[in-house]
């Protein structure tokens, strides 16, 4: 009807105004739709089109007009019947109606019950249509329905992480969490939408919810959908012509859905027409009242009320219980400590009151009154709560009386049923406090023999059975955990790998165990691992190339908690032919330009052999390593690290302090022997502090991010200084267990203080621009075949720009650069290395792998290779590695090859 006014006043002003006959029309068409004349409306349509074939709104009208009463045939004729030029006018639209049909074929499969279907068809809806919050929820709902809660609630995290300011979809988002009785996280979702885009449907579900908040204290047992249903029958009785008693029994129908204000309301209504209605109903109202927080009222009742002579000894137990539970409620310290005691003078040895006075010291601090109080309570008999029990063995055990906790748990352990399962797991936890490790375990398998089997206890076992440094029975435990039909029993390979793998669908427990299993595995395992690494890389531009062969071997053991590690790397490097009759390659090389053709050397082209050594020790946490640069080398150095890896929240950090090696040539890595004075220069060491940020939960999106600051020195070589920023994201476009396909972007941005790059005397070999910035778009697949068989292919191609300033043949040596320039007539040659500024693109290619022989053996490789304008590294290596104890844990991305100690 709003409609239809509001068209008909478009069209009176249109004909007052005398406008366009066409605009006329079109109103005279919206009137006609308004009033369900479809084919009228079609008509003026068309007749408006022809006139002008391209007005957009006339095209808009008659697509939707075609999708009348879901006429989606009609109206995917009608678009493919327009020209090229009308479709693209209203291809918004049209996808939006492609995007309701399929919104409406998914709503027809799940009223068939085919739920699988109508998932698929909502992926494709949002896909087509992302911005559409109406499909988020339609999905959200058909996975709640299948049992996938977790799923919806990933589904809302990851579109609300793209768009946080979406009030619509906020909108949805609390409608869905509002039907998991979740109110406080729909309130929370309200809370993004500005205060400008709340409508009045937000703001009447927000007051819903904050009503909901309250009354989800009240009714914890009960679905939103049965609650209305009983309060709706309820508040139907309550207009029926009822008794006193029937008004008191129709009190304990809301306090079953935990409505107790219209309880107490009908309970006072119930009391005051009848005050001879039994004691049951005078006790239940204060105990309203008493957990209303209503002292004055509570204390108005107890004045006007007196329990009747020949109550009941149910109705007298009552009686103390709401004596216990107004003091407990009201009153606290030794104020409490003083009304309880007053009540045990006068109910003696009674159970309940005295492990309310147990309680009561607790609660005060007051240890060993508590102890006590127990000691006799028990001494007669009586026994406490299981969270009493407990409470009390744990301040034994502050007063160092084990003794009496061990027997405290052992008696609740001995009275524990079968049934009672969250109660055993309240005590199978207790047992790590023990201090004798043989009662400990005992008492546990009587509490599994007592458990049927219940894999959660038998996680809970496991753990205790660790902390009393049983290992192999904590691995037996988890294995029951995972698989209670596998205890103690020899499994085939497969089966252990199987029991080792992650289940996404298993419970947490189960899980846990798994990952328990690989850490303990992890934690006993010792290594030796070899490998064979063949590297290169060529300079276009000045025609240098570096040659090195390692063979890196590292073995690892057990040790203090942790793995301890030793390393060995037998290295091979060399480098091109320097010729000294060549004037520019000789010059470029030590102090070669002092002696151009009349070196004590025609040439030389460095070779060095040696063997470096390093020892490091790593848990989760820490990592230390010390060790050598290679043995044999013409410099050598004692390297260092220290790393710590953390996490706060969702983020994880890092920090590294290390010394290392500068391995981009000879010269840095080794060091040279000048053929001019034989004295020897190279060997640059980097000190660096490095930090590093992350953060990745496994869903779609990471984030990365690192700065570090380096010293580097060198023999005889210019000291230099250098940071760097990096940072990057990535998006997993494929995340699954065992396929992986993740695209990024990275930038990078570092600087060095001073160009150090070549090799005259004082310079270091290795690559310092002044400026480098620079862009890079990795994409990295990975795969998992089966248990035994993981690969990663990598590729990228990135963007640079760099800048290099001029710097001396002799930095370090004011006296030589001196003696250099002053022969530049003789020689021809200016002692200086040109600034530069540079920019290209260039790519890698990159592939791994990993496969397990056997449980013990392991076989791998990798293969970089990286191209650009004018360095072209090649790196591979094949590796091997031996565990002394079987590996069933599952083979993760990627393979793990061999890092020699200079990488480390």
């Amino acid at each position: 009807m709003k409609e239809f006014k509001r068209t008909t006043l478009k069209l009176d002003l249109a004909d007052t105004l005398n406008e366009d006959p066409n605009t006329v029309m079109f109103y005279r068409a919206q009137l006609a739709e308004a009033t369900d004349d479809y084919q009228t409306a079609m008509k003026l349509y068309k007749h408006v089109l022809k006139s002008d074939p391209l007005q957009q709104s006339t095209l808009r009208a008659m697509l939707i007009l075609s999708a009348a009463n879901g006429n989606y045939a009609r109206s995917h004729q009608f678009y493919n019947g327009l020209s090229k030029q009308q479709q693209a006018l209203i291809a918004a639209d049209y996808t939006l109606l492609e995007t309701q049909q399929l919104r409406a074929s998914a709503d027809d499969l799940t009223a068939k019950g085919k739920l699988d279907e109508a998932v698929d068809m909502l992926l494709m809806a949002i896909k087509q249509s992302p911005r559409q919050s109406w499909l988020y929820y339609d999905l959200a709902n058909l996975y709640q329905q299948q049992g996938l809660v977790e799923h919806a609630k990933a589904l809302y995290k990851k579109t609300l992480w793209q768009f946080p300011l979406d009030a619509e979809l906020r909108y949805s988002h609390a409608l869905f969490l509002r039907s998991l009785n979740d109110y406080q996280g729909a309130l929370a979702t309200l809370d993004y939408i500005p205060t400008n885009a709340r409508t009045d449907e937000i703001n009447v579900l927000a007051e819903q919810l904050s009503i909901n908040t309250k009354l989800e204290k009240l009714a914890e047992n009960n679905t939103a959908t049965n609650k209305a249903t009983i309060i709706y029958k309820l508040t139907e009785l309550e207009a029926q012509p009822l008794t006193p008693l029937m008004q008191a029994e129709l009190a304990t129908q809301w306090l079953q859905i935990n409505e107790q204000q219209y309880a107490m309301r009908q309970l006072k209504k119930a009391l005051k027409r009848d005050s001879s209605l039994s004691p049951y109903w005078h006790m239940t109202y204060a105990d309203l009242l008493i957990n209303n927080d209503d002292q004055a009222g509570v204390d108005t009742w107890f004045s006007h009320y007196q329990l009747p002579s020949n109550a009941t000894n149910s109705e007298q137990s009552q009686w103390l219980a709401l004596q216990i539970n107004y003091i407990n409620r009201f009153y606290q310290g030794q104020t409490r400590i003083t009304k309880l005691t007053a009540l045990d003078n006068q109910y003696s040895e009674n159970p309940q009151l005295n492990e309310a006075l147990i309680n009561a010291y607790i609660e005060q601090g007051e240890t060993r009154f508590a102890i006590s109080r127990y000691q006799q309570h028990t001494a007669m008999g009586h026994t406490v709560t299981t969270d009493t029990a407990l409470t009390i063995a744990a301040l034994s055990r502050e007063m160092q009386n084990n003794t009496l906790a061990d027997r405290i748990v052992a008696e609740q352990i001995n009275q524990v049923t079968y049934q009672e399962s969250y109660r055993q797991q309240q005590l199978m936890a207790a047992l790590s406090q023990f201090e004798d490790q043989t009662t400990a375990l005992n008492l546990a398998k009587q509490l599994l023999a007592k458990s049927n089997n219940n894999q959660e206890l038998y996680y809970q076992a496991a753990a205790v059975a660790e902390t009393k440094q049983q290992t192999q029975l904590a691995k037996n435990w988890y294995q029951a955990a995972i698989a209670a039909n596998t205890i103690n029993s020899r499994l085939a390979n497969e089966q252990y790998y199987s029991l080792y793998t992650l289940d996404d669908d298993a419970p947490w427990y189960v899980n846990n165990a798994k990952r328990q299993l690989q850490r303990i595995e992890q934690q006993e395992q010792a290594y030796i691992t070899a490998a064979i690494n063949l590297s290169s890389q060529t300079s276009t531009q000045n025609e240098s190339t570096l040659g090195a062969g390692a063979t890196p071997i590292e073995a690892g053991f057990p040790l203090w908690g942790g793995t301890g590690i030793i390393k060995l790397d037998p290295m091979t490097i060399s480098s091109q032919e320097t010729r000294f009759d060549e004037t520019f390659a000789g010059s470029r090389y030590g102090q070669g330009a002092l002696c151009i053709f009349d070196c004590p050397l025609l040439s030389i082209e460095p070779e060095q052999q040696g063997v470096d050594i390093g020892f490091a020790w790593q848990n989760e946490q820490w990592r230390f390593d010390v060790g050598t640069t290679p043995l044999g080398f013409l410099v050598e150095d004692i390297v260092w690290g220290v790393s710590y890896k953390g996490s706060f929240g969702d983020f994880g950090y890092g920090v590294t302090f290390n010394k290392r090696p500068i391995t981009s040539s000879v010269l840095s890595y080794a060091g040279l022997e000048d053929v001019f004075t034989n004295q020897v220069w190279g060997g640059v060491r980097a000190t660096q502090l490095q930090l590093s940020l992350s953060h990745d939960l496994g869903l779609d999106w990471g984030f990365w991010g690192s700065t570090n600051y380096q010293l580097l020195t060198g023999k005889n070589v210019k000291d230099n200084q250098s940071y760097s920023l990096m940072g990057g994201s990535y998006y997993r476009y494929i995340r699954q267990r065992n396929k992986e396909l993740s695209m990024g972007l990275n930038l990078l941005h570092w600087s060095y203080k001073h160009n150090l790059s070549e090799e005259t005397w004082g310079h270091g070999g290795y690559y310092s621009p002044q400026s480098y910035l620079g862009a890079s778009l990795p994409v990295i697949y990975d795969q998992r075949i089966g248990h035994n068989f993981v690969y990663r292919l990598r590729g990228g191609v990135s963007w640079s720009t760099t800048t290099t300033d001029e710097i001396e043949f002799f930095p370090n040596d004011p006296v030589l650069q001196a003696q250099a320039e002053a022969q530049t007539a003789i020689t021809g040659l200016v002692p200086y290395f040109e600034e530069d500024t540079s920019r290209g693109i260039s790519y890698n290619l990159g592939a791994s792998f990993e496969y397990r022989f056997t449980p013990h053996w392991f076989f791998g490789g990798y293969l970089n290779l990286d191209r650009a304008d004018f360095y072209e590294p090649n790196y591979a290596q094949l590796y091997f590695r031996y565990y002394f104890k079987p590996v069933y844990s599952e083979l993760i991305f990627p393979g793990k090859p061999v890092i020699p100690y200079a990488s480390y």
